[in-house]
C-alpha cells in the first residue's frame, strides 16, 4: 500500500483508504510506504495529510478495532515524540530532552536538598539532575547508572559545571551494586517505575544507605483518561514499554509506607507524581 502526499489528495487518499480496508479485511498487515515527495512537504501539512489518511482507514474499521487501532497508534507515536525532541536538542545545543527545561523538574529536588547534605541519585542517567543538585544546592552528590556511556557523559557534565569534586558517578546496577557510604537523601527520578519487586528494593536502599528522606518522581497512571482506557482495550498503555508499572497516588504511598517511609509531600504535576518521604524508623 502506498500513501502519496501531494496536491491530488482526494484521489490518492481514497485509493489508499480502499487498499488499506481490503488488506485489513483480508487479515494482511500491509506495508505502508510514503512517497519521497513527502520529505519536501511542510511538516504541519504533512501531519494533516497523514491524519486524513489514517482517519480514512480507521473509520472503516469495526468500532472495537477502530478504538484499539487509534489508541495503539497513539502509543506508538509517543516514543517518537521524545526521540524527535532530543534529536533537535542535539542539533541546537546540549542534547537533553526538553522536558528538563520545560518541566523544570530539577527544581523540585534542588529546593528540598540542603547545603552539605549527602545525596545518592539512583539511576542517574546522563547526570543532568545530579549536577544541578550539586551546583545549586551545594550538596555532595553521588550518581549510579548502569551504562559506562552515561557515566562518562555525567562526569563531563560535572566537569563543565565545575562540580566534579562534589558530584561523582559510578557504573553499577542499583538493584545489585551498593555504593560506599551513608547518605542523607535518596533521589529516584523516573526510576522506580522501571523496577520490579519495588517494596523490597526500597527497603534494601533504606538499609544500605540509611537516608532520612527519599525524593521520588514517577509517571502517574491518572495523568490522562487514555491510560486506563488503553489498558481496558488491551493495547500498550505505558508511556515507556520498559515500565513495570505507572503509579496511582495510593500505590506510591503504599509502597513507600511498606518500606518504612511516611509521605510528607505529594504533588501531581505534568502527569507525574512528585513525592517527599521521611523515614519512620
Amino acid at each position: 500500500m502506498r500513501y502519496r502526499f501531494d496536491q491530488g489528495q482526494s484521489v490518492s487518499k481514497r485509493r489508499a483508504d480502499h487498499e488499506g480496508a481490503i488488506a485489513l479485511n483480508s487479515h494482511i498487515t500491509p506495508e505502508i510506504r510514503w512517497d519521497a515527495s513527502a520529505l519536501e512537504a511542510d511538516p504541519v501539512e504533512l501531519a494533516k495529510a497523514f491524519n486524513r489518511s489514517i482517519h480514512g482507514l480507521a473509520k472503516r474499521l469495526p468500532a472495537a478495532a477502530r478504538a484499539r487501532f487509534v489508541m495503539a497508534l497513539d502509543s506508538e507515536l509517543y516514543g517518537q515524540l521524545g526521540e524527535a525532541a532530543i534529536a533537535l536538542s542535539r542539533e541546537q545545543g546540549d542534547g537533553l530532552h526538553p522536558k528538563h527545561r520545560i518541566l523544570r523538574y530539577h527544581d523540585f529536588f534542588v529546593e528540598r536538598i540542603g547545603k552539605g547534605e549527602r545525596v545518592i541519585d539512583l539511576g542517574s542517567g546522563v547526570g543532568a539532575l545530579a549536577v544541578s543538585i550539586a551546583a545549586k544546592s551545594g550538596a555532595r552528590v553521588h550518581g549510579i547508572d548502569w551504562t559506562q556511556r552515561n557515566v562518562e557523559t555525567s562526569r563531563m557534565a560535572a566537569s563543565t559545571a565545575g562540580v566534579e569534586a562534589t558530584c561523582t558517578f559510578e557504573v553499577g546496577d542499583i538493584t545489585l551494586a551498593r555504593a560506599e557510604g551513608r547518605f542523607d537523601v535518596v533521589v529516584l527520578s523516573n526510576v522506580l517505575e522501571h523496577i520490579d519487586d519495588r517494596e523490597r528494593r526500597l527497603s534494601m536502599w533504606r538499609d544500605w544507605y540509611e537516608p532520612r528522606r527519599m525524593l521520588v518522581r514517577v509517571p502517574s497512571f491518572e495523568r490522562d483518561w487514555r491510560v486506563p482506557y488503553k489498558k481496558e482495550l488491551g493495547v500498550e498503555w505505558r508511556c515507556d514499554p520498559t515500565h513495570c508499572t505507572e503509579y496511582t497516588q495510593d500505590q506510591l504511598k503504599r509502597e513507600l509506607a511498606d518500606a518504612g517511609y511516611r509521605v510528607t509531600e505529594c504533588q501531581a504535576m505534568w502527569g507525574e507524581w512528585w513525592c517527599q518521604a521521611e523515614r519512620r524508623w
